[in-house]
């Protein structure tokens, strides 16, 4: 995966939930370590297929799939990154906050050369009691730009919960609870 995955799936999640937070800057400087029980790799074409139990980790970041597709250029930089799962999920800890992001969906898409990136199947998204969750989300990462669309064949719309903000951390969802 790259630095530009590690960015968008930051932004997307700050973005989705209007919080003025970013990824931990210090997780793209981080090893990959992924696990599978099974890789195929075909050099000549630039495909990497991890499958079953697949986990990702990269720093802060960890990621959770049935099986995940990773496509490079003749670079070896990627290009494209499709995860499958029931469901895929992921987390990262943000920079200001400490705060987990978390997000799940049937699938996960991320295309470098055109920044965006999309979960789908019943896709959520979720920080400090706020959530985001539809159909399909995709983030436009170079326009800065969410869509989000209800399932069409079931009409489930797009659901957005917003948490209050607290002038205190009792009243703040965010907030690290009270030291004992």
């Amino acid at each position: 995966m790259s630095r530009q995955l590690d960015r968008a799936i930051g932004m997307l999640i700050a973005v989705m939930l209007a919080a003025p937070v970013s990824a931990l800057d210090s997780d793209r400087d981080q090893p990959i370590q992924i696990e599978a029980d099974r890789l195929d790799v075909d050099d000549a074409k630039g495909i990497s297929v991890y499958r079953g139990n697949v986990r990702y980790v990269q720093g802060s970041i960890v990621m959770v799939a049935d099986e995940v597709q990773i496509f490079t250029n003749t670079n070896r930089e990627v290009e494209k990154v499709l995860a499958d799962g029931d469901p895929v999920t992921f987390e990262q800890r943000m920079e200001s906050n400490q705060q987990l992001i978390k997000g799940r969906g049937q699938h996960m898409e991320y295309r470098a050369l055109d920044q965006y990136l999309m979960l789908s199947g019943s896709a959520n998204v979720s920080q400090c009691g706020n959530e985001f969750s539809g159909s399909v989300l995709e983030y436009f990462v170079g326009e800065e730009m969410v869509r989000a669309t209800k399932d069409q064949e079931t009409g489930e719309r797009v659901q957005v919960v917003i948490q209050p903000r607290g002038d205190s951390p009792r009243t703040d969802p965010c907030a690290e609870p009270p030291k004992q």
